[in-house]
């Protein structure tokens, strides 16, 4: 086995590693035999799947309690747990703050004592497996939380094999996190930034051959393995690369009681970011640029992947669907399957006859970009969508019986406090709908439009949040370096928690009340019932009479208000838009921004959650 590639915890539990399977079928085409080595699973059967779960809950916090796990082997010297415990994890730091009503986790704790306990053990086990298979080449995949222990790993391997070429890529080598990597730890020999499957295989093929790796764009190679400078560019469209092999995750992943989603992608990039670039997204790095799989492409390899292993969920890991799928892949899915239980990550001002077609085609849930649901601060994240919109979204999903999964986000330079205010309002009105999974303070995350422009924007004091000293142990600049999260303090004067405060309570009573509270209605015609069983209901029945009934209908999807006033008032003589409107709104069944609106009641035929 000439390449062995490795995933380290804390790597998800129940998907396989794109990358590494995309780099593993790149290889096979150069004839190159490559195994992966699943050591996340292993880690999971050694501490226990409920432990891992637990730290892994954590995984897109910057407190990093699962790189917390492996610091000390990495560091190599024992260090103050209750310092991190206490300051990071229980926010005795200011940086690390907790919301409104937090409690310490004592499971929490626990299970991190568990799994520091085995991690030195774990990864000596690791390093033992990879050398007992002797092969030239490690490549090491670095996602989110996988730092600490591939690093650890890699300085085990060097110390042991010193001729093992030992190479790191991932999401956190991208640009100027790989470089901070490369010149703090000098046991790796590469650090690949960016996309892989043309470079990876190359770096090796030269090296299996010479003992040299050439420099690439994009590779950074130590002395004395680097060779001659190559000019090698990445396959231009998406349907050069591979369809990545899944085969040693299933080999792995059995036994272990998971239930395992599957990752298909069919675009990198964002089409909407590339115009206009959401102000807190750091996700695409120096990949912004949007291309994806021509549909046919994308039907045979998805098709084949639910084939291959079926009766597993897929999840899109594209950042944004490409919305000519609209008139392709979806209606192509719809027609002749294959049947599958999809997600995807969507902008929010769709229609309802896309989403129709997008539950036709298979998609059970999905990630729409709402993050606010006020105009004044969506304009400030320049997400192109108002706020009434985003409801409609929330509101017709509740119709569809689709499943949307989403956050609200606050502290935005320049944001008014009166937009959370209004918002807090509204909420009352919407516990109907499903509520966003969590209401928080934006961080500054590298590669966003306000980490680039922080100073510009009045952000101060920025720096890596201070779980990566305790995990990493290094010079401040070091540390700025390699994080991906950013701490800040706010623009001088102002003082967010003091208007996201009291959003974040409303918003912790409306996820305390999904499922419990309904908002129904039943068109008659020329007039229509309401049954109201929201706790802020004016009346449990409403009886609307026929220019009620009439807007409600109207009002399904969002309503320019002064366009739909010379049909109102064709259909009902006499009678004042504007009041009426008013009378909707006082009672909650209506939502009213400046010239427009939207009616909140589902109907009562609604179709059930899959």
């Amino acid at each position: 086995m000439a390449v062995l590639l490795a995933s380290l915890p804390f790597g998800p539990l129940r998907s396989p590693s794109l990358g590494l399977s995309l780099l593993q079928a790149a290889l096979a085409r150069e004839g190159i035999g490559a195994r992966i080595r699943y050591f996340n699973l292993a880690f999971a059967r050694s501490i226990g799947v409920d432990t891992w779960r637990t730290i892994a809950g954590h995984r897109f916090t910057p407190d990093l309690a699962g790189e917390w796990v492996f610091a000390e082997a990495l560091q190599g010297r024992a260090l103050d747990a209750e310092a991190y415990c206490t300051r990071i994890l229980g926010g005795g730091d200011p940086a690390h703050a907790k919301a409104p009503g937090f409690q310490a986790e004592p499971e929490l704790h626990a299970a991190l004592a568990r799994a520091r306990a085995a991690a030195p053990a774990f990864l000596e086990a690791c390093a033992e497996a990879i050398l007992a298979e002797a092969p030239r080449v490690v490549g090491l995949t670095s996602v989110f939380e996988q730092n600490a222990a591939s690093l650890a790993l890699a300085r085990l391997l060097k110390a042991r094999r010193p001729g093992l070429l030992v190479v790191l890529g991932g999401a956190n080598a991208e640009g100027p996190m790989g470089e901070a990597l490369f010149e703090a730890y000098p046991f790796l020999d590469v650090v690949c930034s960016g996309a892989a499957e043309a470079r990876f295989p190359a770096l090796v093929k030269a090296f299996l051959g010479s003992g040299r790796v050439p420099e690439m764009p994009g590779l950074l190679v130590r002395s004395p393995v680097a060779g001659p400078r190559w000019e090698l560019e990445e396959p231009v469209g998406m349907d050069a690369l591979p369809v990545p092999a899944f085969d040693d995750y299933f080999e792995q992943v059995e036994g272990l009681g998971i239930d395992v989603e599957l990752p298909f992608e069919a675009s990198r990039g964002c089409w909407w970011g590339a115009k206009q670039h959401c102000t807190f997204c750091g996700l695409n790095g120096g990949g912004m640029a949007f291309r994806a799989k021509h549909p046919d492409r994308a039907h045979a390899e998805l098709a084949a992947l639910v084939t291959r292993h079926p009766g597993h969920r897929v999840f899109l890991v594209d950042n944004i669907l490409d919305m000519t799928y609209f008139q392709t892949l979806l209606p192509r899915l719809a027609a002749e399957g294959p049947a599958v239980d999809l997600f995807v990550e969507v902008k929010a001002n769709l229609t309802k006859p896309q989403l129709r077609l997008m539950k036709a085609a298979g998609v059970r849930r999905l990630q729409p970009g709402i993050e606010s649901l006020a105009d004044g601060v969506l304009k400030l994240m320049r997400k192109g969508v108002r706020a009434l919109h985003n409801v409609q979204l929330l509101k017709w999903c509740g119709e569809l019986g689709l499943d949307p999964v989403w956050n609200l986000l606050g502290g935005f330079p320049g944001e008014d406090p009166e937009d959370y205010a209004r918002m807090a309002a509204w909420i009352p009105w919407l516990t109907h709908l499903k509520p966003p999974m969590a209401c928080g303070h934006i961080r500054l995350d590298r590669f966003s439009p306000n980490f680039e422009g922080a100073a510009s924007l009045g952000l101060r004091d920025v720096r890596a949040y201070p779980a990566y000293a305790h995990v990493y142990g290094l010079a401040t600049e070091r540390l700025d370096g390699l994080a991906y999260h950013f701490a800040h303090a706010d623009p001088e004067g102002v003082n967010v928690q003091a208007h996201l405060g009291p959003l974040q309570a409303v918003v912790a009573g409306w996820q305390a009340a999904w499922g419990r509270e309904s908002l129904l209605w039943i068109d008659q015609g020329h007039q229509g019932l309401a049954f109201d069983q929201r706790r802020a209901a004016t009346a449990s029945v409403h009886l609307l009479d026929g220019p009620e009934a009439w807007l409600l209908r109207a009002g399904d999807g969002v309503v320019d208000s002064a366009k739909l006033r010379p049909a109102f008032a064709a259909a009902h003589p006499g009678e004042d838009l504007a009041a009426r409107l008013g009378s909707l709104e006082a009672r909650g069944l209506i939502l009213q921004t400046p010239g427009a609106f939207l009616a909140l009641p589902l109907p009562a035929t609604q179709e059930a959650a899959p």
